[in-house]
């Protein structure tokens, strides 16, 4: 259908384009929390959320910087 066809492409594009950056968003959760425990937690609340909202990224612009404003 359609929507899973959109699903896909939305779950392709997020891999490509945000989980690119799982490394430097990981180490900024680090450095905030100043815990590993913590910092696991919002990164996995940070990519939930910019999976949600992923939509509302504009692709060209700074893929990394959207994710740190979510964060």
């Amino acid at each position: 259908s359609a929507d899973t066809h959109a699903m896909g492409e939305k779950h392709a594009l997020f891999q490509e384009w945000a989980l690119a950056h799982k490394d430097h968003v990981y180490t900024a959760c680090l450095y905030l929390t100043r815990n590993k425990e913590d910092a696991e937690d919002l990164f996995q609340e940070t990519f939930l959320r910019a999976f949600r909202f992923f939509h509302q990224f504009t692709p060209g612009t700074n893929c990394r910087a959207w994710l740190l404003t979510i964060m």
